[in-house]
């Protein structure tokens, strides 16, 4: 290989170098040379007379990447031209970049890069000849349409002489000034042509501003705009951007796209905007405009809310009245139940029961008297049912306040008749708990019969009986010093199964701990919710 530089010529040889042709150099600075080679980019340090190779940030390069046909220093970017396409070099950040393989750049020979005095790249390629600004990175393409005689994969030369630019070909030669080349400073303005509405085209006329928005129905919501840019040279190169305020944040480039297309948009003020841009990428900064409304259907609307609010609200309270109403009734015809069995059948069992009395003290056959003795015993036990039942069914009677005073006035006075001390504690959060008629009704007769048990078999000294509230739990503990007995032994009696039974139909549960000598305690828990 022979290298010049500053007028010296340096000749290598004996090295793996002399076995690479070089096609291309560029001056890097005072003290290096970058030139092109089929082994890829090498740096040439003139003082030490070493070659190095560029190393690309690491990246594996193929056959046809290694294969440097041209280069071209541009600021701090060595751009390079292989066989595989152009790529981008940054001294700075080390790192390798492709360009313009979108735009059908794929192949670059020798002599096929030339940077003006705007250091704008030019690019000759069998697809026509680019000119690339590396700062709007925006690209500009000439074909023969341009003048230029040909474009094939034939060799060419390209070169430059007084600030032209000129490609050489067989027999032909076309040249130009770069800097002079399609200079386009007419600013193009952007028109909507035709908007279409859910397929339909938009006949009416409509105002490219921002002053009288379209007014749309809300299932009307997928727009399509068609628009161009008039101008007369280079049509196919005009570009867009645009922006839908109210969907878009930020403005989306259109490219040479000249339709666009919106979908199920919501309900809301839209805003379309457009800008253009010629040829030579200069953009006119003003954009039109095009304003639409899509209204929100009529149950987003706030008076339709507001209605449907006040319909539920209204259900809510007419629901409410009628519970109300039916709950009144209920507790009108617990209250008649509750008078009627007082005055009609509590009062003829209690005429029963004072003539059963007087008849039989007047009787003086023992047969008889025995018999009489029978009405009257269940004469007194069903009036004390039937006072039971009257109780229960009195609504006045749903607060368990009530429920305890009349535990009271069962017990002590039953208890303390047979000389048993009796201690009934209950605390004072339980007074306002309510319970229905069917829990009053089961609580009570358990307790009515363990009372009972305890009179009948306990032999007791001292009962204890408590009633607290736990949570939302009621429970209830009555307590003997008697005889006991033994629970591991089945008994005979229904009235610890019955006080199971009630337990139940309190959805509650009930624990009897008994043993001999040792006396008896009755545990009830049950939910007050």
């Amino acid at each position: 290989p022979l290298v010049s530089s500053s007028n010296q010529y340096y000749f290598f040889g004996d090295t793996e170098d002399e076995k690479n042709n070089f096609y291309d150099i560029e001056q890097l600075d005072n003290d290096n040379l970058v030139l092109a080679s089929d082994s890829g980019i090498k740096i040439f340090n003139v003082p030490t007379n070493q070659f190095t190779a560029l190393k690309e940030n690491g990246i594996f390069l193929n056959a046809r990447e290694k294969a440097c046909r041209c280069i071209e220093i541009i600021d701090n970017k060595l751009y390079i031209g292989s066989l595989a396409g152009l790529r981008a070099y940054d001294f700075y950040t080390k790192t390798t970049s492709v360009v313009g393989k979108k735009e059908g750049i794929d192949k670059l020979d020798e002599c096929r890069l030339k940077k003006d005095a705007n250091k704008n790249l030019w690019i000759i390629t069998s697809h026509g000849l680019f000119k690339y600004n590396p700062k709007k990175i925006f690209f500009e393409k000439f074909t023969t349409h341009n003048g230029i005689y040909n474009l094939s994969e034939d060799a060419a030369t390209f070169f430059s002489y007084n600030n032209h630019f000129y490609l050489g070909y067989r027999m032909a030669l076309t040249g130009f000034e770069p800097l002079q080349v399609n200079i386009n400073n007419l600013l193009v303005n952007p028109v909507i042509t035709e908007i279409s509405i859910n397929s339909r085209i938009l006949n009416e006329p409509f105002d490219q501003s921002h002053k009288n928005p379209l007014q749309l129905s809300y299932n009307k919501n997928e727009i399509i705009f068609n628009y161009t840019a008039p101008d007369f040279t280079n049509t196919d190169k005009i570009t867009f951007i645009y922006q839908l305020e109210g969907y878009n944040k930020e403005w989306l480039n259109a490219g040479t796209r000249r339709t666009l297309t919106y979908n199920n948009l919501l309900p809301g003020n839209y805003t379309f905007k457009l800008k253009a841009a010629n040829s030579s990428g200069i953009w006119n900064e003003k954009a039109v405009f095009f304003k639409f409304h899509i209204s929100y259907p009529f149950w987003q609307l706030w008076w339709f809310r507001l209605l449907v609010i006040l319909a539920v609200c209204f259900g809510v309270y007419a629901v409410y009245r009628y519970r109300l109403k039916q709950v009144k009734k209920f507790y009108e015809v617990r209250s008649t139940i509750s008078r009627n069995l007082h005055d009609e059948i509590g009062a003829t069992l209690s005429s029963i029961n004072i003539y059963s009395d007087v008849a039989r003290k007047k009787i003086a056959e023992e047969d008889t008297r025995q018999l009489v003795d029978k009405m009257y015993n269940a004469s007194a036990k069903a009036m004390e049912s039937m006072s039971d039942i009257v109780w229960y069914v009195n609504p006045q009677n749903d607060l368990l306040e009530n429920m305890l005073v009349r535990m009271r006035e069962y017990v002590l006075p039953l208890l303390e008749a047979r000389n048993i001390n009796v201690v009934f504690n209950a605390d004072n959060k339980i007074e306002e708990v309510k319970l229905n008629m069917q829990q009053r009704q089961h609580l009570y007769l358990i307790f009515k019969e363990a009372v009972n048990n305890i009179l009948k078999y306990a032999a007791a000294n001292n009962v204890h009986i408590s009633v607290i509230k736990n949570g939302n739990e009621i429970v209830m503990e009555i307590k003997d010093d008697g005889i006991g007995f033994d629970s591991s032994k089945n008994c005979s009696g229904n009235g610890l199964k019955n006080m199971q039974h009630r337990a139940a139909g309190l959805r509650g549960q009930i624990s009897i701990r008994s043993s001999i000598g040792k006396g008896t305690q009755i545990n009830l828990v049950f939910s007050i919710n």
